[in-house]
């Protein structure tokens, strides 16, 4: 199968989702969750999904069904069936069912699931489905999609800060991206969204990642596969010769399995570059914190300056800007202010001053100017983006208020500029 650049772009994509705040403020709800079953082939299984936020005893009591009721709704008599298979993913807050009908269903014909579970009011609950045209569909017809490229995760050196500009989201913390780091990754994927409708939930797969030399390890099954793309990777934390990968997938309708494997090269793609936020981002970044994070204080003020000027100063942390960076030299090259003596003059240190004849002074030079926020973009390149991380949600109920990008949009910009000119120059394609 040919590795597909479009599949690096959307993982990209969702990866970094996280980090960009949105003009407005998230609120905050209760946790939801959604019971019910979605329409199949008539040759294939019924399927039904739970997804509970809330933790499995909110929505199925900690214990699955041994069967599954169906009722045919046109005759009501019940469908003769098994269940097949169970996926739970790693918190149990996410389960989907298997029931394969003795026989298959009448195309056109609706059924009812009969397992009902307690759930809360806020859930979404639907057990009516219809049964579909049968499929073809085995498990060689699924195309598997592979990619191996450097990655950037601009959450790799970060601190958090606090910001009353995200009182009524989930979380008033996020995180100031200092420097982001190139990964090689391996990504697989499957595109179900070529396969006739209903198919999409009627195979098993699982996926391994390991680096050559590396014991390979078991396989896992890849969650939410009733989505359209059924996608993972890994990313590696050293760069190795090779990455391998192996894929296996088994159809529920017939029974049919496929396994896809290989180890791609990392050849001439680039070493796991780390890329320094450039000044002016880190600044604005900054400038959405209440407070100064250690050793950032200088561009803390400024940035914190430009903010308040821009608000208004109408945040209450705008307040102590003006005492805490009195003393700060807002130029990298400039000294803070010696004190004077009383009489306004330099303190005495002990050392008499050497006599300099203003005739044999060299004037000063001016201090540079900082580099060009433009000529930094250049270096670090255009972008798409990425990574896991970015600011984190806790329940609870919360108010919406109108707010602003937060520094962490930023971040996760600066992050997508490093990561497409790495892409760029050392994207590496291979032919499975």
């Amino acid at each position: 199968m040919n590795r597909s650049f479009l599949l690096t772009i959307v993982l990209l994509l969702g990866l970094s989702a996280g980090l960009a705040e949105p003009e407005r403020a998230r609120a905050c709800s209760a946790p939801q969750g959604w019971v019910g079953v979605r329409d199949v082939p008539a040759n294939g299984v019924v399927l039904l999904e739970i997804r509970c936020e809330g933790g499995p005893s909110s929505c199925y009591g900690e214990s699955l069904p041994s069967e599954l009721p169906v009722i045919d709704l046109t005759t009501s008599e019940p469908v003769a069936g098994t269940i097949v298979h169970q996926a739970v993913g790693s918190s149990s807050s996410s389960v989907l069912i298997a029931f394969k009908p003795d026989q298959p269903l009448i195309e056109g014909r609706s059924y009812e699931v009969m397992w009902q579970p307690a759930v809360p009011p806020t859930f979404e609950v639907d057990y009516v489905l219809e049964a579909l045209a049968p499929t073809p569909l085995t498990a060689e017809d699924v195309a598997v999609n592979f990619d191996l490229s450097m990655v950037a995760d601009p959450l790799y050196e970060s601190v958090g800060c606090t910001s009353e500009e995200k009182l009524g989201s989930c979380s008033l913390t996020h995180q100031v991206t200092l420097t982001t780091k190139l990964f090689p990754t391996v990504s697989a994927a499957l595109a179900m969204n070529a396969v006739p409708a209903g198919s999409e939930g009627q195979v098993v797969v699982t996926m391994a990642f390991w680096a050559e030399g590396e014991a390979e390890p078991a396989q896992t099954e890849v969650p939410a596969y009733l989505h359209h793309t059924i996608a993972n990777g890994r990313r590696f934390d050293a760069k190795h010769s090779a990455y391998c990968y192996r894929v296996e997938v088994t159809s529920l309708i017939d029974d049919s399995f496929a396994r896809y494997e290989d180890c791609l090269e990392h050849g001439t793609m680039s070493e796991l570059v780390e890329l320094p936020t450039s000044e002016s981002v880190l600044i604005r970044q900054l400038g959405t914190c209440d407070d100064p994070p250690e050793g950032l204080l200088r561009e803390w003020c400024i940035g914190k300056g430009e903010r308040c000027e821009e608000l208004g100063d109408v945040l209450a942390s705008c307040g102590d800007v003006t005492e805490t960076c009195a003393d700060v030299p807002m130029d990298p090259d400039e000294q803070p202010p010696t004190q004077q003596e009383p009489d306004g003059g330099a303190p005495d240190d002990g050392v008499e001053d050497p006599i300099v004849d203003a005739g044999d002074r060299d004037e000063t030079p001016d201090a540079p100017e900082p580099d060009d926020p433009g000529e930094q973009g250049d270096e670090q390149g255009d972008e798409p983006e990425v990574t896991p991380g970015g600011p984190t949600s806790s329940g609870g109920s919360c108010a919406v208020r109108d707010g602003r990008s937060n520094g962490a949009a930023i971040g996760a910009w600066i992050a997508l500029t490093a990561l497409a000119f790495a892409m760029r120059r050392v994207r590496k394609d291979v032919s499975v």
